[in-house]
């Protein structure tokens, strides 16, 4: 059990980490061929997407001013 699930959560690290553009070349190449070969690694894959595209979708994103930022990039610093 305990197997199983350190394989999944390695398999949604996978994934979030191809989709936000964080793999070198040679793990990009390795995780495509898991996808192709692999039903689990297909699966979280088509889900995730999904779940980002309706993510982007359906929030509905507020302009901030620049002065707002600023403010909050400078509390963030300190």
């Amino acid at each position: 059990m305990m197997n199983e699930q350190n394989g999944h959560q390695e398999i949604y690290q996978k994934v979030n980490l191809f989709l936000d553009n964080q793999l070198n070349s040679e793990d990009q190449q390795d995780f495509i061929s898991k996808i192709e070969s692999n039903p689990a690694y297909s699966q979280v894959y088509k889900q995730e997407q999904i779940f980002r595209s309706i993510i982007k979708e359906k929030v509905n994103r507020h302009n901030v001013n620049s002065e707002l930022m600023q403010t909050i990039m400078r509390k963030l610093k300190d």
